[in-house]
């Protein structure tokens, strides 16, 4: 055992200056593959953060809060919204594995063509009633999804909002909004020309209700009071997705939920 730490009298005082010359933070040699992108997410009836069994578990969560998955905190209530910088959207079509074979991921691949074309490429049968893209040698699921990176403007952490199946509606008529805005001088506006309130809507589709995400404006960077920041920032973002040393992490992510059937 190591030596035994002396016990201190009653007067002395813990201060958090102790720290400052401290050298070695104790955390070993660091690699991007230490750190995760927050998943932000909807929450759904089938979600465990509202589950006071599961480890996932938000103390004060309900259906229709936007949470940060991995930091498990809440982002908003229903009614409420958060703020948001999106920086670089990536489309991927991810396999997922059936409940019945265990679930998870089974491979994902940028999506750099129409889904139909993709699916016809791999043998993929398209189930009309439900739309869905199933392999038919294990039965797993091909599912088109926008993953977008960006800012949580709550605690400027880096994050990402994947779109997937009903939430594609919503991410395809805020995409075109946003690539039709032009600078003064005529160019295309880059992804974070401004901000973006995300907030929850409840949708419906096919006898089912469920809550989809709901866009709205927000502020101009060039009007943002942290706008050069926030700027520098988003470059950084960009810079490790272009890269890849930055990738969503889907781990823990279900491939949709009952209430999430709907197109």
């Amino acid at each position: 055992m190591g030596k035994e730490v002396a016990k201190t009298g009653g007067n002395a005082v813990a201060n958090a200056t102790m720290f400052d010359d401290v050298e070695d933070l104790g955390y070993g040699h660091e690699s991007a593959s230490d750190f995760v992108i927050p998943r932000i997410a909807i929450i759904g009836d089938l979600s465990p953060q509202i589950k006071k069994n599961k480890e996932e578990y938000i103390e004060g969560c309900e259906v229709g809060d936007i949470v940060d998955v991995a930091m498990g905190s809440i982002l908003a209530k229903q009614g409420e919204a958060f703020e948001f910088l999106p920086v670089s959207r990536v489309k991927e079509v991810i396999e997922w594995k059936p409940r019945s074979s265990g679930g998870g991921i089974a491979s994902r691949n940028l999506l750099t063509e129409d889904m139909n074309v993709y699916a016809q490429s791999v043998g993929a049968r398209l189930n009309e009633e439900k739309f869905e893209y199933i392999m038919p040698k294990n039965g797993n699921e091909l599912i088109e999804t926008h993953q977008i990176y960006g800012i949580n403007l709550s605690d400027g952490r880096w994050c990402f909002i994947p779109m997937k199946k009903s939430n594609l509606k919503i991410a395809r008529k805020w995409f075109t909004r946003a690539r039709s805005i032009k600078l003064p001088n005529g160019n295309d506006a880059p992804l974070f020309f401004q901000t973006y309130h995300y907030s929850t809507f409840l949708d419906n589709g096919n006898g089912n209700e469920w809550y989809n995400w709901k866009i709205s404006e927000g502020t101009k960077l060039q009007e943002h009071e942290n706008g050069t920041e926030l700027f520098a920032e988003a470059m950084k973002l960009q810079e490790a997705v272009t890269s890849g040393e930055k990738v969503a992490d889907m781990s823990g992510e279900e491939p949709v939920t009952v209430e999430e059937g709907a197109m």
